[in-house]
């Protein structure tokens, strides 16, 4: 009898088709910063319509799929499954896969499904497996069609006495069920990271396994409470110091004080003001430990009697670096340091004076900023910056592979009117007035994770005043100067901020949203010394001018990394649909020489298998970030004539300056979705018509009624170097996607004699018993557009285009569609010769550019009367 728990969790994962198509299957200083360089049982599908907006889903996600499950079973019991899978746009043929490991067998239910999905439509799959066996192994469950994929993902980690199923990586799960702490231990290995990392020993040289375990376990593993102490002596005792430190935010709430480096002291001689501590600090040190993730500390030490006193004065000290977990010495990542003196600050509790018992249990706190003063708690700020400089190397940690960088040293407070980081110095320097700013913060480290972080050059920063617009121009910066400016900045931006969200990053300790002050969400912000809320989604409070800009190349990160769909909000075509997540941005970063935006794009363009389709949903962001063209006309979704090529435009987009703007562009023309396409150079020009032969050939095959045409502009500036520098369809810069029809039918008119009036007419069932010339119904000259069809639907309504008598000798009729049964006519007459004499009409019917009828008669009308003139008619079809 199998057991049941019917606690049930949910995976959602980010937009696959990028990541695996990709991968082969202050932030803004306010100044001048030195920056110094199925089986036959299967169950059927159950469709179920849902609303546009699907809950737990983000706007405009195109694919999303989930697994249901229960959390926990037993081998040889069965486990009902269910696979979700639905569509934010419509699906002509969306295919749903589900993959078994052998370890699993199939009892009931479907694999696959195939079929058509409509927007907010789902389709469910459920299924029972039975788990045969120990050991590790995953489901995966996609859903996709030719251009769009997603998937899903259970992992069972299976044991003889129970099978844990969850989305979380199979270290993590081995590590949380292992009975003993030796088995922990053995879980902590360090597999390789799918990014490259600089593996220099001279690049880092304090970074090593050992220090990276100890870091891994603290920041994945409970606090610990034992710890041995020293041994007991003559005259001594054993005392236990246990208790929690803490930092305290602007509006006082306590965030601990996490992985620092503890002292007990003795004979600490007088009272210490924790604002401004620094230095060595007074008396003696019996014992060195550290803070847990929690801020809690705990040791034994054996206290020797004062000799003076049998009963010792003691302080808890802390200081501002990071620590080894259980070591208490030689940091690790971190340290916070005077400026003028290079001394690490440290606080002290309040004097502990005569010590009688074997335990002492001391909290405190290290103070409470004011935000705006300048004679606050020093400490309070001091430590609000070594806990931001934890939670960003800890971030960076899961993002390099489980590899640690070496220290580093971040001096406090600097004078001038930034903080910035080193890059021959390898220091960070931060203001007073911006260490409570954890968005500025983490941009610094970060500055310093892409510079040191890995063996690639991709931050090469030429420093200087810069302000989030274009920096091609700024402070005397040439175009390539500029493009590493804003790649650089705008990277440490995206990172600093990007990392604070919840992406995964598999660490035990958390860090709540309380624990960031003005973090934890989409905006960068600065507050104390300058006033910048700008929303990386959004761009509001932002400068987004194109590839020169850093803001723009922080919010095309952004985009990259989240799955909301942000749109521009006087184009809906523009948007973002991506989401590949923060792991997969690193690898693709750091596997080339990517120090602009451009190299980046290029690099990411240039990988096998990738193809115009998949960069199309790039040209969404590089549009929406003003770093590629925008489209114009023909507007989405617009119908155009397949006889007469219409004018397409847009707008260059790329930078501000002329001579930086994309100034040569490629029409992109294709009815497959870019599998195939025509192409049209269109120089320098910001608009381009087909010739007329060639807008032909478009139609000659391959067109029907369900047929959708696609349009799209590549786009570069050739000014040195040129940008971007790749081949002439993935590496230029893609534009955003017009989709336009070709009009059903055209029915053309033309006759040879100028000043003749011969008019065109389409007459509807209604009128088609009716032999007369003028019938009230019919598509002519008195009624260019009459309602055809379904009443008050303009969409199957003809349209003539003018009624030509003096000047001209052709007039047409188009029609996009045919919604109402019965027999139509084509009609000519001969309404007025004009005393020119007879005249020769002829008329050719087009069906979707391709000509399918065509027709000659000669018409006279020596009267010159309307009503004795000649008739003709020239065509009759049925619809049925």
């Amino acid at each position: 009898m199998s057991r049941t728990l019917h606690q049930k969790a949910i995976v959602t994962l980010s937009l696959s088709l990028f990541l695996c198509l990709s991968l082969g299957c202050g932030r803004r200083e306010k100044g001048s910063p030195p920056y110094d360089s199925a089986p036959s049982n299967a169950s059927p599908a159950v469709h179920d319509h849902q609303p546009s907006t699907l809950p737990g889903t983000k706007k405009g996600v195109p694919l999303g799929i989930r697994i249901d499950s229960k959390e926990r079973s037993f081998i040889g019991d069965s486990v009902d499954l269910t696979v979700i899978a639905t569509s934010q746009t419509d699906l002509d043929e969306a295919r749903v896969s589900i993959e078994l490991p052998d370890q699993l067998r199939l009892l009931f239910g479907s694999r696959e499904w195939t079929g058509a999905l409509a927007r907010g439509e789902s389709v469910t799959l459920p299924m029972t497996v039975e788990v045969m066996e120990a050991g590790d192994y995953s489901i995966l469950a996609w859903i996709k069609n030719d251009v769009l994929g997603k998937r899903a993902h259970r992992n069972f980690h299976a044991r003889e006495d129970q099978v844990v199923i969850s989305s979380d990586p199979f270290e993590i799960l081995r590590y949380q069920h292992a009975r003993t702490e030796e088995q922990r231990a053995s879980t902590l290995r360090l597999p390789p990271g799918d990014a490259e990392v600089n593996t220099d020993p001279d690049a880092f040289p304090e970074r090593d396994t050992d220090n990276a375990r100890a870091f891994r376990r603290a920041i994945s593993s409970p606090p610990s409470e034992e710890e041995e102490g020293s041994p007991e002596r003559a005259g001594g005792r054993n005392i236990t110091f246990q208790g929690r430190i803490v930092y305290e935010d602007s509006a006082g709430t306590q965030h601990p004080v996490r992985l620092a480096r503890v002292q007990i002291v003795q004979h600490p001689g007088g009272v210490v003001d924790c604002s401004s501590g620094h230095g060595a600090g007074a008396g003696t040190v019996l014992a060195t430990t550290n803070t847990s993730v929690t801020g809690n500390y705990f040791t034994v030490v054996n206290v020797p009697d004062d000799p003076d006193d049998s009963d010792p004065d003691l302080k808890i000290r802390v200081i501002s670096q990071i620590t080894p977990p259980g070591n208490g010495s030689g940091a690790i990542i971190a340290h916070v340091e005077h400026i003028t003196a290079g001394d690490l600050y440290f606080c002290e509790s309040p004097l502990q004076a005569d010590v009688a018992g074997t335990s002492l249990t001391v909290n405190f706190s290290v103070g409470k900023p004011t935000v705006g003063s300048t004679t606050d708690s020093t400490a309070s700020r001091v430590f609000s910056v070594l806990d931001a400089m934890l939670q960003n190397a800890a971030a960076a940690f899961y993002l390099r592979g489980n590899q640690l960088l070496a220290e580093i040293p971040v001096k406090f407070p600097v004078g001038g009117s930034v903080s910035f980081y080193s890059s021959s110095n390898v220091e960070i320097s931060i203001l007073r007035a911006d260490a409570l700013d954890w968005d500025v913060l983490g941009h610094e480290y970060f500055h310093y994770v892409t510079d040191k972080g890995t063996n690639r050059s991709i931050d090469n920063n030429p420093g200087g005043s810069h302000n989030g617009c274009s920096a091609i121009g700024q402070n005397g910066r040439n175009k390539d100067q500029g493009m590493r400016l804003a790649w650089s900045e705008g990277m440490a931006t995206f990172f600093g901020v990007a990392l604070q969200l919840d992406n995964g990053v598999p660490l035990a300790y958390p860090c709540a949203p309380a624990c960031i002050p003005n973090g934890h969400d989409s905006s960068y912000q600065d507050t104390e010394d300058a006033s910048i809320n700008q929303n990386m989604e959004t761009m509001v409070g932002g400068c987004s001018e194109g590839y020169g800009s850093e803001d723009s190349v922080g919010a095309i990160l952004w985009d990259l990394m989240d799955s909301a769909s942000d749109e521009d909000p006087a184009d809906d075509t523009i948007k973002d649909v991506i989401g590949i997540g923060l792991p997969t941005i690193w690898t693709l970063i750091t596997r080339g020489d990517n120090d602009t935006l451009a190299k980046f794009y290029t690099s990411v363009a240039s990988r096998p298998g990738l193809t115009l389709r998949h960069m199309a949903f790039f040209g969404q962001i590089l549009t929406l970030n003003k770093v590629a063209a925008k489209l114009g006309s023909p507007d989405d979704e617009d119908i155009v004539s397949p006889v007469t090529p219409p004018t397409f435009s847009w707008t260059p987009q790329g930078d501000p300056a002329v001579a930086f703007r994309n100034n040569k562009f490629t029409l992109v023309i294709t009815k497959d979705n870019f599998a195939t396409q025509q192409t049209w150079d269109a120089g320098t020009s910001t608009s381009f018509t087909v010739p007329q032969v060639e807008w032909a050939t478009l139609f000659q095959t391959g067109v029907d009624e369900n047929t959708v045409l696609r349009w799209m502009v590549v786009a570069r500036n050739t000014a040195a170097p040129a940008t971007p520098s790749g081949t002439l369809l993935t590496g230029n810069w893609a534009s955003h996607v017009h989709r336009f029809t070709p009009k059903a039918f055209e029915i053309k008119l033309t006759w040879p004699t100028v000043g003749a009036d011969v008019d065109l007419h389409l007459r509807p069932p209604a009128g088609s018993g009716f032999s007369g010339w003028q019938f009230g119904g019919d598509c002519a000259y008195y009624n260019r557009t009459p309602d055809f069809g379904i009443p008050g639907d303009p969409s199957d309504n003809p349209t003539l285009d003018r009624d030509c008598i003096t000047s001209c000798v052709e007039e047409n009729i188009t029609l996009d569609k045919i919604t109402e049964a019965g027999t139509y006519k084509v009609l000519v007459h001969y309404y007025n010769d004009h005393n020119l004499g007879d005249t020769t009409a002829t008329i050719v019917i087009l069906r979707f550019g391709r000509v399918v009828r065509t027709a000659s008669q000669s018409l006279s009308n020596p009267d010159q009367d309307p009503d004795s003139g000649s008739l003709w008619t020239a065509f009759e079809f049925m619809i049925e």
